[in-house]
């Protein structure tokens, strides 16, 4: 079996830390044995922990195994060696990722080693840069953050492909809820990935559901007990805020709020929470139809008024067959997170190209799993994509 070796890695030196040297090197010390690369199907591979980095590599996990990622990257929609600012040995991260790609789906190396996306948030200063444990959601924020400004800097904004997968958009309405008044107001608010509170209380299903969780944070929310929150037209103070979506990505990004974070343990005060890991199970289907959480008709047209009827660029969204068609999403990518609320361990699990074979990927173990083996009730991160007809 193939082994992690001292030094095996010295290619990648020129430009890196020492801190990023030390912990390829030590690799070597607490490396399990790894499977030949003739045991892998294309596109299963592992990545390295290069020091408690595991938070990147079930991202990066999540991203490989989406088919509009891969179909953007394997297609050379990016082209590496036409790439005016890797060509001036400036950073790109979009040149970053296409590499990436390429080692997961065309080199024979049984793993990954994304020392190039940590170097590239030392380079940018990042908050994430190092060797200490992360949140894996603000790590794909972070990421999507730091490629679009990198693209701007670069002069090819309008290239980078973060918008072009993971964007979509939500109407945020405020509905006045006096009879004779009705008035509503929508403003529009484009997102990257979207966050879920999990359900809790005496009304909520003993079996819960991505569904439900979608059902909540697209529900009517009423504002009669915050300052200030009045109808613009009438001025009564009986309005209600929902959100609702009007736009859809082809990778949709959904966050389940595991981590309550409090003040202090047990809070110092009445009222005060401490903070908690929430394990409550919560169901993420194989497909997901996002139509019952978009705005209806007259809503669209009047935030999307170029192009009311469509819910994302090249798919019709009108209400009926199309509409079913366009809301769609398979399940590919599950980020789970093992342990308590301040220690613990990132673990992805994703769907094969080929076949829709699941694979757990811990670090740079890869284990085929039977679907029944996925544990798509302790989701953290889900990665689903759109459902292409």
């Amino acid at each position: 079996m193939a082994q992690i070796q001292q030094g095996q890695f010295n290619r990648h030196r020129i430009r890196h830390s020492p801190q990023l040297f030390s912990a390829i090197d030590n690799l070597s010390a607490v490396a399990e044995p790894l499977s030949t690369p003739k045991d892998l199907p294309i596109g299963e591979r592992g990545i390295v922990n290069m020091g408690q980095t595991c938070f990147i590599g079930c991202v990066l996990q999540g991203m490989l195994h989406c088919p509009p990622c891969r179909g953007y990257f394997l297609s050379d929609k990016h082209q590496r060696g036409a790439c005016a600012a890797r060509s001036k040995g400036q950073l790109c991260i979009s040149c970053i990722v296409d590499s990436i790609y390429l080692e997961a789906f065309s080199s024979p190396s049984p793993m990954i080693v994304p020392h190039n996306i940590l170097q590239a948030l030392f380079d940018k200063g990042s908050h994430m840069a190092g060797y200490s444990m992360q949140d894996s959601h603000e790590f794909f924020g972070e990421l999507l953050r730091l490629w679009e400004a990198n693209a701007a800097e670069n002069g090819v904004a309008d290239k980078c492909p973060t918008s072009k997968l993971f964007e979509g958009a939500l109407v945020s309405s405020l509905i006045c809820e006096n009879e004779k008044c009705g008035h509503k107001s929508n403003q529009t608010e484009a997102f990257k990935d979207i966050s879920l509170e999990i359900p809790s209380g005496k009304d909520v299903p003993d079996e819960l559901t991505i569904n439900d969780c979608l059902a909540k944070f697209t529900a009517k929310e009423s504002l009669a007990t915050v300052d200030g929150a009045m109808c613009e037209k009438c001025k009564a103070k009986t309005v209600a805020k929902q959100y609702q979506l009007v736009t859809l990505p082809p990778v949709l990004v959904l966050h389940l709020k595991r981590f309550e974070i409090g003040i202090g343990k047990g809070g110092s005060k009445k009222g005060e929470k401490e903070s908690r890991k929430i394990d409550t199970p919560v169901e993420a289907p194989n497909t997901l139809n996002l139509l019952p959480f978009c705005a209806d008709e007259p809503t669209r047209r009047s935030v999307l008024p170029s192009n009311p009827y469509r819910m994302s660029p090249g798919v019709p969204a009108l209400r009926g067959e199309l509409d079913y068609h366009a809301a769609h999403y398979d399940l590919h990518g599950v980020i789970v997170h093992k342990g308590k609320l301040n220690e613990g361990h990132y673990i992805s699990y994703c769907r094969h190209h080929r076949d829709y074979r699941w694979f757990l990927a811990d670090d740079h173990k890869v284990t085929p799993l039977a679907s029944n083996e996925v544990p798509r009730k302790k989701g953290y991160l889900l990665f689903y994509s759109k459902r292409m007809w």
